[in-house]
């Protein structure tokens, strides 16, 4: 019998051959002769914005190289997919190098092409999820490991978000603001109908501190996790750069909901990389309510740089909650509006945009802290 939440974790220096070799051994391990000829396989990466691959915003392009030459000796037919929220893929794919990486293979990364009405159940409804991710016969998720200002860690069930187009994406964040669990229960209901075969959490070249975007650090990690259940992979992911897996609203919630048992068997090198710089904790996940003055003087918000703003429309095209003003001096976040998706954050490619806690709100966090410590 197959223990279901085997996760193995693989070093590999960031290198061609040893990255194929290493991630194709995976591959090999979890899928056997389920990718085979004529077999539909969707890729699906994360493509976050576009920015060179030394950044380590998305998906290293070596990763997604390896994984698709594994698919391809196998006769597989293979498509590399994804919905970027501002940039184009043919950008993304030019400026981080997937083009260049991917030449020898005759195949390109594209944007999904279709989409069908999909059911997410109560309180999401109908919402519409790329054809592809549903259609495929097997689909590689392959996420980054990287920090999140609002999760605190993106994860294998977070990147698959990325099958919902970009409009979709920002009415699910309106819909939910200020409600990270309900956020959390849109990914584990998106998760559920896309059913990844294979999890590949791609940390050879992470993301900490100030992610999910350019504000965040690039660090040198050869680390690749993989796994055929995504949760399990998500909180071995977790272990791995020393955040508490318990703390991780996503495995957590799945738990609560009777999708993962929490049980992982994990096996390769466990070094945790204790220092790992997490992101700004904020308070906007302790309440569901919260008034707009009380949103300007206790929650943290993204406020803006203006020398260093190219008034690029990344920020206010995207915002969920239209809390962003923009004039030909710069921008300006109403913080009574704002819901705290921190979009604009994470897509601005000019880093004009940071994360501010306001003097009211560390002293509440400090306040709260110790109250739950003497509990």
């Amino acid at each position: 019998m197959v223990f279901m939440n085997l996760v193995l974790i693989e070093h590999s220096p960031l290198e061609k051959r040893f990255l194929e070799e290493k991630i194709g051994s995976l591959c090999t391990r979890f899928l056997g002769d389920r990718v085979r000829h004529g077999c539909g396989v969707l890729i699906k990466p994360h493509l976050h914005m576009a920015v060179a691959a030394e950044s380590a915003v998305n998906t290293h392009p070596l990763v997604i190289r390896a994984v698709a030459k594994w698919c391809l000796e196998r006769g597989a037919r293979v498509r590399i997919a994804d919905y970027p929220v501002f940039d184009p893929v043919d950008t993304i794919a030019r400026k981080g190098g997937y083009v260049e990486a991917l030449s020898d293979l005759d195949m390109e990364l594209k944007s999904f092409l279709a989409t069908e009405k999909v059911d997410l159940g109560e309180p999401f409804g109908v919402k519409n999820i790329a054809r592809e991710a549903l259609g495929a016969d097997v689909v590689i998720n392959l996420p980054k490991l990287k920090t999140d200002t609002v999760l605190g860690l993106q994860t294998g069930a977070s990147n698959l978000i990325g099958c919902l187009p970009p409009e979709e994406r920002v009415s699910c964040l309106a819909e939910t603001a200020f409600d990270r669990p309900a956020w959390t229960d849109l990914l584990l209901a998106v998760c559920r109908k896309v059913r990844p075969a294979l999890t590949i959490v791609d940390g050879v070249l992470a993301l900490e501190g100030a992610g999910p975007g350019v504000a965040g650090n690039s660090r040198l990690l050869e680390l690749v996790v993989a796994g055929t259940n995504t949760y399990a992979v998500d909180k071995t992911t977790a272990a791995l750069v020393g955040f508490d897996p318990a703390g991780l609203l996503i495995c957590r919630r799945a738990q609560e909901k009777g999708i993962f048992d929490g049980r992982v068997r994990a096996a390769g090198d466990f070094s945790i990389a204790a220092d790992f710089k997490r992101p700004i904790a904020d308070l906007a996940g302790r309440s569901r309510r919260w008034t707009g003055r009380e949103k300007k003087y206790f929650l943290q918000r993204p406020v803006a740089d203006n020398r260093r703003c190219k008034l690029c429309s990344a920020c206010w095209q995207s915002c969920p909650a239209q809390a962003i003003a923009f004039s030909t001096k710069g921008i300006r976040i109403d913080a009574a509006r704002c819901i705290r998706c921190y979009q604009c954050f994470g897509l601005c490619p000019h880093g004009a945009l940071a994360v501010r806690v306001p003097l009211a709100g560390r002293l509440k966090k400090k306040k709260d802290d110790r109250r739950v410590g003497k509990l």
